[in-house]
């Protein structure tokens, strides 16, 4: 009998879908855990062309709250700068991809979020 799958739990909180962002550093946040092992990097993407690895272990009571006695979920936490400064697109698509210790990888849908115009200098 084979195991089952057991997803990693990942979730991007900030930005939000469809909110204007500055076009600038933006702070991407969110979540990542797996209820049998622990997850080892978060990746946040733009456009599937610009890749950051995020910081992880930061503190998420909310998350250990809503999912107690899974390992690790109070230091489920990620975050990350994108640099949009000058990205050539004024829509652009944000996707995190979370990878557990045995190599597994998940990701979440992708945010979408429009770039304010560029301000003159």
């Amino acid at each position: 009998m084979s195991e089952s799958i057991v997803p990693i739990l990942i979730h991007l909180d900030t930005p939000e879908t469809e909110t204007v962002v500055a076009r600038e550093n933006v702070i991407v946040t969110g979540w990542a855990l797996h209820p049998k092992q622990p997850v080892v990097s978060v990746l946040v993407g733009v456009d599937r062309e610009l890749w950051v690895v995020a910081t992880t272990g930061g503190r998420r009571a909310d998350v250990a709250s809503e999912h107690p006695g899974l390992e690790g979920s109070e230091r489920a936490g990620w975050r990350t700068v994108l640099d949009l400064t000058e990205w050539p697109r004024e829509e652009v698509e944000i996707t995190v991809v979370a990878l557990c210790a045995d190599g597994t990888a998940a990701w979440e849908m992708p945010s979408r979020v429009r770039l304010a115009p560029t301000r003159p200098r």
